[in-house]
């Protein structure tokens, strides 16, 4: 399964949104987080000069949506959506394990609410919990580890 990634638009906005509600609110609302319309179209829309369809070209169809900023250090994972149709195919393994592999050297930081089931696939990949909230782990690269344990 050949993966590219594709600057979102403004065209594929609503696309977004329908795939953060499908993806997120189930999650959401288990850590008693009630987030409206208005709430995941805010969150798709900050940073949104980051955000990355994921295609899948052996389809040609878009699989999920990525954004992430390889300017800081480490590189930060800011969101990642697989399709519903899609999760559990392997498209979350490939892209990260990409990730992880392009920027070993700086590292890559995301988060994941704690009732969300990628927690196990970012622990798999070699992720490490470094720190945590209310709702959310806070995880680093097992290289960058090191960095932010106490």
């Amino acid at each position: 399964m050949p993966l590219s990634l594709v600057r979102a638009t403004r065209a594929d906005i609503p696309y977004l949104v329908n795939l953060r509600v499908q993806t997120m609110h189930s999650h959401l609302v288990r850590d008693g987080i009630h987030y409206s319309y208005h709430n995941h179209l805010q969150r798709v829309l900050f940073r949104f000069d980051l955000a990355h369809l994921i295609y899948d070209t052996a389809i040609n169809k878009p699989v999920g949506f990525i954004k992430f900023d390889t300017r800081s250090r480490p590189v930060s994972i800011l969101q990642l959506q697989i399709s519903p149709d899609y999760q559990n195919k392997g498209y979350g393994r490939m892209l990260l394990t990409s990730l992880l592999d392009r920027h070993a050297a700086a590292g890559v930081t995301l988060s994941v609410l704690r009732q969300n089931p990628a927690l196990a696939l970012y622990l798999r990949l070699g992720f490490v919990i470094y720190d945590e909230d209310e709702h959310e782990y806070h995880l680093c690269s097992r290289e960058q580890a090191t960095f932010f344990r106490p």
